[in-house]
C-alpha cells in the first residue's frame, strides 16, 4: 500500500494514497463534523459543515470531497473554520422548524448534536410548517420536508444502495428538496418500503413509521381481545435490550412482558405455521 505524508493541525502523518481529507483524518483519529457525508455513500460536499483550511487555497475546502496530496497542509479547527461551520449551521436552522422536543428524531438528530457542540444559542424565528410538505402515504415511512436540510443522503441511499431512484433533487439553493417523480406520494411510486432513506436521514425529515402509540391506545381501551404474534428472531433479539448476553433465548421474559402490556394471548409464528400445515 502506497503511503503519502501530510500535515494535519501541525502534526505529520502517513496515510494511504487516494483518500479524501475526511477519510484521512478519520484514519488518524481526527473528527471532522459533517451532515451530508456518510462513509457508505458517494460524497457530494453539499452541507459544507466539513469545511477545512488547505495551504495554497484561498477558500475553505470541503473535507469530504477534497483528495489528499503528498505534502498537503491541512487545518481542521482554526477560528476561521469554526466560524464558517457556525454560520452554515445557523443558516440551516434559519430554514428549519426548530421543534426538537416533539420531533421523532429528538436525541438522535445529527443537526441537533452539532448545534450543541458548537454552542449556537441565537434565538431563531420559527418557520411556518407547510402541511403540503408532509407525506404519510407510505406504510413504512413518513416524510416531513419542512425538516429537510437538502443533504441528499436519502437520494444517494435510494439510488446507490437500493438502485430504486425514487427521489431526485428539485429546485435550487435554499429551496432544493428531494422529491419523487412528478412529486407523487411515496405510496404511488415504486418504493419497496426498505426504509434505507429514513436510516440515512441525519435529521427528522424521513422517519420510520411506528405503531407503538396506536397499539398502546388500543391496549388501554380494553375493548378488544388482544393477540400478539411474535417472529422467531424476537426471542433472541430482545435479550440485549434486557441486559442479557447476545444470543440468549428469552421466550419466557418476552411473553411475560407482552402479557404485562395488556395482550391476552401470545402466539409464536412457528405455531401459526404448524396450524397452516
Amino acid at each position: 500500500m502506497s503511503l503519502i505524508n501530510l500535515t494535519i493541525d501541525g502534526k505529520t502523518y502517513e496515510v494511504p494514497v487516494g483518500l479524501t481529507v475526511m477519510e484521512a483524518c478519520k484514519t488518524v483519529g481526527i473528527k471532522i463534523p459533517s451532515l451530508c457525508y456518510h462513509p457508505r455513500l458517494e460524497s457530494t460536499g453539499a452541507c459544507r459543515i466539513c469545511a477545512i483550511e488547505v495551504a495554497g487555497y484561498r477558500n475553505l475546502q470541503a473535507a469530504c470531497i477534497t483528495k489528499i496530496t503528498d505534502g498537503m497542509d491541512i487545518k481542521t479547527h482554526t477560528s476561521r473554520v469554526t466560524n464558517a461551520r457556525k454560520t452554515n449551521l445557523a443558516l440551516l436552522l434559519s430554514n428549519h422548524p426548530n421543534k426538537c422536543m416533539t420531533c421523532e428524531s429528538n436525541g438522535s438528530c445529527e443537526l441537533q448534536d452539532l448545534i450543541y457542540d458548537y454552542g449556537i444559542e441565537e434565538e431563531l424565528p420559527k418557520m411556518p410548517h407547510d402541511p403540503n410538505l408532509i407525506d404519510d402515504s407510505s406504510p413504512a415511512i413518513t416524510r416531513d420536508l419542512n425538516k429537510c436540510i437538502s443533504c441528499s443522503r436519502c437520494i444517494r441511499a435510494c439510488s446507490d444502495l437500493q438502485a430504486m431512484n425514487i427521489y431526485s433533487m428539485a429546485y435550487r439553493g435554499a429551496n432544493s428538496l428531494p422529491l419523487t417523480a412528478y412529486d407523487k406520494a411515496v405510496y404511488d411510486t415504486e418504493c419497496i418500503s426498505c426504509g434505507q432513506c429514513s436510516l440515512f436521514c441525519p435529521v427528522g425529515a424521513i422517519t420510520e413509521n411506528s405503531a407503538v402509540r396506536r397499539v398502546r391506545e388500543i391496549l388501554d381501551s380494553k375493548e378488544y381481545i388482544m393477540v400478539a404474534q411474535t417472529a422467531p428472531a424476537t426471542r433472541v433479539a430482545i435479550s440485549e435490550e434486557l441486559g442479557l448476553p447476545s444470543g440468549t433465548i428469552s421466550t419466557g421474559r418476552m411473553v411475560a412482558a407482552l402479557r404485562k402490556l395488556g395482550f391476552d394471548y401470545v402466539f409464536d409464528t412457528d405455531f401459526s405455521a404448524d396450524l397452516t400445515i
